[in-house]
């Protein structure tokens, strides 16, 4: 476009070079795939047979003979993928920062309704086995084909259920980890953290009546790095055959500079630095 025949204007969302401008309040879902080569795997007990991902979702088949390997309050002791979570800038994320993260799992099918399950959470050190903070949801396929949301942290978990007729045959569950965004104390020695639980239908339709929140005291070490944590393994022990379920999972963060206590503009203003920004890849 030559300088004749521009139309003045504003130029404030034009791009270049299919770059993205990042803008204030909003925050995308990003895909997760265990096999991008972004994750590290730790696999204690040697679970995993073998893990695939296509745009169908994630294949992920354990094996049935380690059908006591779980993730619950107190033991953590099954495969695992986990990375640093990282801002927009690509700095890593800090316990102290001020932030919020979303977690949306899919399961698209299973050959093998032994109650395995995948979780997704954020976790303090991803490698401990016994004792791991952690707060998110596991997402478990029943023997009856229905599904459950187990909900929380490694303090307590709260349990929904959702019925195969009312779900569909491909539900999802939504866990929203709500952290250090709700809670504008600097000298906690525990930090209180609020898990949201949800799930939906095929439709992406709440349940009714499936929705709920969980809140625990965690004493996150502020000056750690934050972990996103993915697992698999069996929920209860007795499984016939390996597991072969396949699973779609997604997360979007939100950073806040101001908590929840953010400047009063008179006029319905705005503060540049009160408002809520979304993580990009």
């Amino acid at each position: 476009m030559s300088r004749s025949t521009r139309v003045p204007g504003p130029i404030n969302n034009q791009t270049t070079m299919k770059q993205r401008r990042e803008f204030i309040g909003k925050s995308e879902w990003i895909s997760i795939d265990v096999t991008d080569g972004s994750w590290t795997e730790h696999d204690p007990n040697s679970t995993l047979v073998s893990k695939a991902a296509a745009a169908a979702g994630m294949t992920i088949s354990l094996e049935s003979d380690r059908d006591g390997d779980d993730w619950t309050t107190g033991a953590q002791d099954c495969v695992r993928w986990f990375k640093p979570l990282t801002t927009s800038a690509g700095s890593l994320m800090k316990w102290e920062d001020e932030f919020g993260v979303e977690f949306l799992v899919q399961r698209m099918s299973t050959t093998a309704n032994d109650e395995n399950f995948l979780v997704a959470c954020l976790g303090d050190d991803p490698t401990d086995d016994t004792n791991q903070k952690w707060a998110g949801g596991k997402v478990v396929n029943d023997t009856n084909g229905n599904l459950q949301l187990r909900y929380g942290g490694d303090q307590d978990l709260n349990l929904i259920t959702g019925d195969a007729a009312d779900l569909g045959s491909t539900p999802k569950c939504y866990i929203n980890c709500v952290l250090q965004i709700a809670d504008d104390r600097s000298s906690d020695a525990l930090e209180p953290i609020c898990v949201v639980g949800g799930m939906l239908d095929s439709d992406s339709d709440i349940i009714g009546g499936n929705m709920g929140t969980n809140g625990q005291n965690i004493g996150w070490n502020n000056s750690n790095n934050v972990y996103l944590v993915i697992a698999a393994g069996w929920e209860d022990s007795g499984a016939s055959s390996d597991s072969s379920a396949v699973w779609k999972a997604w997360y979007r963060v939100t950073h806040s500079f101001s908590k929840m206590d953010p400047p009063y503009v008179p006029g319905g203003g705005k503060n540049p630095r009160g408002g809520v920004y979304g993580q990009q890849r």
